[in-house]
């Protein structure tokens, strides 16, 4: 069983037509939760659920848009442990899963009018390298790299999907996530 947070950096967004200039999201905490299998001495995998919030912004002269969207995943990764040392275990690790992202209402800020967000589930991917520190037989701690691709978000508005792209936006980023582990 395994438990942690972290921090996601998320990629730039696209530029989108008429002008508006995406800005990169902040950083968001990241929380994860999951239980796992160990077929072997180098491998094992597990099943993750993990919830993220992405703020993003963008600007276009004086008009400013801004907006949330709350990210849910559940995710099946396998890992291949590298023999290094009996207590620190580097590993690769590769999953993948179902998000979904649901948007939050599209602000334009100095407008009164708001556009409604919406939800959508997607196919989701990550890779990544990590190591857990072994620090007894059922205890280790675990610090893990990961890049993700977490689909993508979407409004729900056509009068402003055009400067979207179709209403769409791809959320891709770095992950770090720190976690407890407790081995059965």
């Amino acid at each position: 069983m395994k438990a942690g947070a972290g921090v996601m950096r998320f990629e730039k967004f696209r530029r989108t037509p008429h002008g508006y200039i995406k800005k990169t999201p902040k950083a968001s905490p990241v929380y994860n939760v999951g239980i796992g299998y160990r077929f072997s001495d180098k491998a094992r995998a597990d099943l993750n659920l993990q919830y993220s919030k992405v703020k993003y912004k963008a600007t276009h002269d004086i008009t400013k848009l801004k907006q949330n969207i709350k990210t849910t995943a559940a995710f099946v990764n396998g890992y291949y442990d590298i023999d290094f040392h009996k207590s620190i275990v580097p590993y690769l690790t590769a999953g993948i899963g179902i998000v979904s992202n649901k948007s939050g209402d599209l602000e334009q800020v100095g407008v009164i009018e708001s556009r409604k967000g919406k939800a959508t589930t997607n196919f989701i991917w990550n890779i990544g390298v990590g190591a857990q520190y072994n620090v007894n037989k059922n205890f280790a701690l675990d610090l893990g790299y990961r890049y993700m691709d977490l689909g993508s978000a979407k409004v729900n508005d056509s009068e402003i999907a055009w400067l979207y792209k179709g209403g769409k936006q791809k959320i891709r980023g770095h992950q770090v996530i720190g976690s407890l582990v407790y081995n059965f």
